[in-house]
């Protein structure tokens, strides 16, 4: 390809799923890229916002990976604060408007879509009030910054990931925060609510108040927001609101397009992540990351997945069928992990709830023992929780102070190769009393499996 003249490729969107294609591009000299966002702001850690709002990271900028110089120099145009208004996949054109009022015609011979997600915001009275925010994206981060410096008490609604970093963050800063959630307890996707218990109580330890199991009713105040009140009447005082409640693939320029969108609400895409358009795909445009539909590899059904792990698998399946060497992406099993204030919180794959919707039968299993030997200062306590079917993994949840995160890893390893529980258990493992104990409680909770 480097004989012949530069393929162009446009990448819409400078999430991690987007850089990540333009990343891998850029080892070759064989492509012209432009790159358009809505954002001013690009390349940047989104999994940093929370930990700068903490303090754990200085400022903004340090979560900033690439300068405008890096792309300069692989010649990479990045369009900042400009929207994409229309695709022509049979010209090979897209349409643009800048900040600026500038409308531009685009031509491409590779595209890829990485518009990313948009925040859910639920139908509540007083959401038009002021100092109420959500949290997608840098420059959001930045709002909420300030007004935390101006903030006593804060009301965070949804207790998934985004929400209970941010309240961590808020607690760190002295601000007295509550989160509301309405489904009876905290990450519902990722953990089962025995396991999403010990999270409540590590939280309420650190000063946060938890109610879960109760719907908003409504955000009070005549300028900007002065209370929450919930559907039970309690009233809560606030000085601002974080609405973390949800994403939505953020498709409604794809949509106009006549692109396939799937039951999820994602678009749809083959297994090389090809668009598709009444079911065929359009051999070169591509799509990835938050605005897409996957599929899980346990259920085999249709899934939504927000993981930034999830987002780089796909752009080096797409990187790789760009520049000619076919490539397919299966799915995901959704490995997470989270860190609160200290806590290391895992998971990967099935939930109780998960396999009960999708009728799945399922056994379960618990343990918690030690991280090493206890006689080792700096031991912590881990607890497990474990689903089969047919002898093999489809579920792990795991919490303690530490090892969560390598522990996660290797059993997404074991589900998503479908490893035997039995083969697990004769597989002999590294021991030094620093690092582990003798007898892995892991495996303890994988014997009553058997």
């Amino acid at each position: 390809m480097s004989q012949e003249k530069k393929k162009k490729v446009i990448v819409i969107g400078s999430g991690i799923a987007g850089m990540n294609v333009i990343y891998g591009l850029m080892k070759f000299n064989d492509f012209d890229i432009t790159c358009i966002t809505r954002e001013k702001q690009y390349a940047y850690s989104t999994c940093g916002i929370p930990y700068v709002l903490e303090g754990v990271v200085e400022k903004f900028e340090d979560i900033i990976l690439h300068r405008p110089e890096f792309f300069d120099e692989k010649n990479v145009k990045i369009l900042t604060n400009t929207t994409v208004i229309d695709i022509d996949y049979t010209n090979k054109q897209v349409k643009t408007f800048s900040k600026e009022g500038k409308v531009d015609q685009l031509e491409f011979d590779f595209l890829v879509i990485a518009t990313g997600r948009v925040p859910f915001t639920p139908e509540i009275k007083g959401t038009g009030l002021k100092r109420i925010y959500t949290l997608m994206n840098y420059s959001n981060g930045v709002m909420l910054k300030e007004a935390m410096t101006q903030c006593e008490k804060a009301v965070i609604v949804g207790a998934g990931l985004i929400g209970l970093e941010a309240a961590v963050a808020f607690a760190a800063n002295n601000i007295k925060t509550t989160v509301v959630e309405l489904t009876p307890s905290v990450l519902p996707a990722m953990l089962d609510l025995d396991m999403g218990i010990i999270v409540e109580e590590w939280l309420r330890n650190k000063g946060i108040e938890i109610i879960t199991g109760v719907k908003v009713k409504e955000f009070d105040g005549t300028d900007q927001v002065k209370s929450v009140i919930l559907e039970s009447d309690k009233e809560i005082p606030t000085d601002l609101v974080l609405l973390a409640v949800g994403i939505r693939p953020n498709v409604s320029i794809i949509k106009k397009t006549g692109i396939d969108i799937g039951k999820t609400g994602g678009i749809k895409v083959d297994e090389r992540l090809h668009i598709l358009k009444n079911n065929r795909p359009i051999e070169n445009v591509f799509a990835l990351g938050d605005c897409i539909e996957t599929k899980n590899l346990i259920t085999e059904k249709p899934m939504r997945s927000a993981l930034a792990s999830t987002a780089i698998m796909q752009s080096k399946t797409i990187v790789k069928n760009i520049i000619g060497k076919k490539s397919e992406y299966l799915g995901t099993i959704s490995p997470s992990v989270t860190y609160l204030g200290g806590l290391e919180v895992g998971s990967v794959g099935l939930t109780e709830y998960a396999a009960k919707s999708f009728g799945i039968s399922y056994k379960v299993s618990t343990s918690e023992g030690a991280s090493q030997s206890k006689y080792i200062p700096d031991w912590k306590n881990l607890k497990f929780k474990f689903l089969a079917r047919n002898n093999k993994l489809i579920g792990a949840q795991i919490i303690g102070e530490k090892d969560v995160k390598e522990r996660i890893n290797e059993l997404t390893i074991v589900i998503r190769e479908k490893i035997p529980i039995g083969s697990l258990l004769k597989t002999e493992r590294c021991y030094t009393p620093p690092l582990t104990l003798l007898n892995d409680p892991m495996l303890n909770a994988l014997e009553k499996l058997t």
